[in-house]
């Protein structure tokens, strides 16, 4: 008889039914898998994901009807099936305490990381409830809000219950190989909290057959890291995953948790060694594109930006309507332009050609040119009040937004309803520029390596209470953060880079980061400012640059 038909509707982790993710979810079939191969994973029953397709669809109409709060009461009304708490009851055979964890056919996607419900210390008579919560965490207002950004909706594919025994950890923590080194990280007691975001923990780095650690040595020896480093390389040449999280028993090492490998954004050279680009030409071009270039920034804003002034205010015609502005935008905008050009002894076309390659005899020569503040002022006016009408619209969701679409689209919008807006690409022709400036003019902080790509834009300081409303980041900012808590993972999506002043790179919230191919560092201390702060950000050196400008 095998474990399963003993278990009920149960699925043990022992059986052929649990390596299927469509059954038991991707963190559970990845689990079964291991530990039929001969890893140290526990053993462990789960709920499968058909079981929670009522209770999901119940709390799926509620939400439509009555909002979040509405939709997770309704899931943890619905009736647990009779023959599923008889089937929990059998779960005594693995122990008396119990961990319950979320398992959906989403793991594997590190967007998701962290998102579905975990639950510890958990009684035999308290297991129903436990499941129960796992199925309105589908519903929760982290998972609806990423939902909203993601392509597919958490709660569509329905979830299951992992079911193992409570485990007193001595430590724990998260092992990934990335290239030809093994990176470890590790807490004294169980790893939630640095898994979590609240604490940074000892990290220790494998290269080489040699380990590198902190100063303080944290709960590792050497022979114990260059043991997790040995079942990380096993994992990945069996099981194709390079990221496991791990705690330490007195048998040895146990695996919870394996991941497959995310991508990796790409992280573009700069134009040219430090120091290249701190002229006055370059830092104003720099300061206007930031956060603002894309398409429409490429007709209104270049080249001309190379000369714009050090404070302007934004001025709009309050009589003029959005058509009006943009055709009084884009005339001020060739005006600028055919003077900045003449002063550097050039056509528009050329000068634009010239600074995008970071030409510095070009720099040299509009030194001493500046834009008037008045007409600079009315160009960006202009744009922010088409931008407020567009959102008012629904068309964009935030003024940063309008800088990604095209000037003919602008123009359609304003006249009639357009076709869908751009969403923010990854990277256009001034990123570079903009890093190089940034990185040269900008104090150096050394933080942790935790997302690889460069990316540079306004920092946005944001705590936990802000974490909930869309408002707190705009599209393109570099986000701040105290700690890299979950709470902050839906604004990923619109982030150009993630700081954290705190923490490791062992956090769920760098796992959504490395998903979303947005450049993050932690334990970086920048600092907010009284102006404005520009940040450049290296995920793959663990830099971060941060360049106080004007407010």
């Amino acid at each position: 008889m095998s474990s399963t038909e003993r278990s009920g509707g149960l699925v043990s982790l022992d059986d052929r039914a649990a390596l299927d993710r469509g059954t038991v979810g991707g963190k559970a079939a990845l689990l079964a898998r291991a530990r039929q191969l001969g890893f140290n994973v526990l053993p462990g029953l789960v709920v499968p994901i058909a079981a929670s397709r009522q209770a999901v669809e119940v709390g799926l109409a509620a939400l439509e009807e009555r909002g979040m709060a509405a939709a997770r009461s309704a899931v943890g009304a619905v009736a647990v099936d009779p023959a599923l708490i008889d089937d929990l009851g059998r779960a005594r055979e693995l122990g008396s305490v119990f961990v319950v964890r979320s398992s959906s056919e989403l793991d594997g996607n590190g967007a998701w990381s962290g998102a579905f419900a975990s639950f510890g210390g958990v009684a035999p008579a308290e297991l129903a409830i436990a499941v129960r919560a796992c199925w309105a965490s589908l519903l929760a207002p982290n998972v609806v809000r990423r939902s909203a950004e993601a392509p597919t909706t958490a709660a569509r594919h329905g979830i299951a219950v992992l079911i193992q025994p409570q485990l007193l950890a001595k430590a724990g923590g998260w092992a990934r190989i990335t290239g030809a080194r093994i990176e470890v990280a590790a807490v004294r007691g169980a790893p939630g909290p640095l898994l979590q975001g609240w604490e940074r923990g000892a990290r220790y780095i494998v290269r080489d057959g040699a380990v590198d650690s902190d100063p303080d040595p944290g709960p590792l020896s050497a022979a114990d890291v260059m043991e997790l480093a040995e079942i990380a390389l096993r994992a990945q040449s069996q099981l194709g995953v390079d990221h496991l999280e791990w705690a330490a028993a007195d048998d040895g090492f146990v695996i919870f948790q394996l991941d497959p490998p995310t991508a990796r954004s790409p992280a573009s050279d700069c134009l040219s060694g430090p120091g290249s680009f701190a002229t006055a030409p370059f830092q104003r071009l720099a300061r206007i594109l930031a956060g603002r270039s894309g398409p429409l920034a490429d007709r209104l804003l270049v080249p001309w930006a190379a000369a714009a002034p050090d404070r302007w205010a934004p001025i709009v015609d309050a009589g003029a309507p959005p058509v009006e502005l943009l055709r009084q935008a884009h005339a001020m905008a060739r005006a600028l332009n055919d003077q900045v050009a003449e002063a550097a002894g050039l056509t528009s076309g050329t000068l634009d050609d010239r600074l995008t390659a970071g030409d510095g005899l070009v720099s040299e020569r509009l030194a001493g040119t500046v834009a008037g503040a008045e007409a600079v002022g009315r160009i960006l006016g202009a744009v922010e009040a088409i931008a407020a009408q567009l959102m008012a619209r629904g068309l964009i969701e935030d003024s940063a937004q309008i800088w990604w679409q095209s000037a003919d689209w602008v123009a359609e919008a304003l006249a009639s309803s357009p076709r869908r807006a751009a969403a923010r690409r990854l990277g256009d022709r001034w990123a570079d520029l903009i890093f190089a400036v940034t990185a040269s003019v900008g104090a150096d902080f050394q933080g942790l390596p935790a997302s690889a790509g460069r990316a540079t834009g306004p920092a946005v300081f944001v705590d936990e209470a802000e974490a909930a409303g869309p408002a707190a980041l705009r599209t393109g900012q570099v986000m701040v953060v105290e700690r890299p808590l979950i709470v902050f993972a839906p604004l990923l999506w619109k982030a150009a880079a993630l700081v954290s002043r705190t923490g490791s790179p062992a956090a769920h919230l760098c796992e959504v980061a490395r998903s979303l191919r947005v450049p993050a560092v932690v334990s970086a201390p920048v600092q907010p400012a009284a102006g404005g702060t520009i940040l450049a950000v290296d995920g793959e050196r663990g830099i971060v640059w941060d360049w106080r400008v004007p407010a």
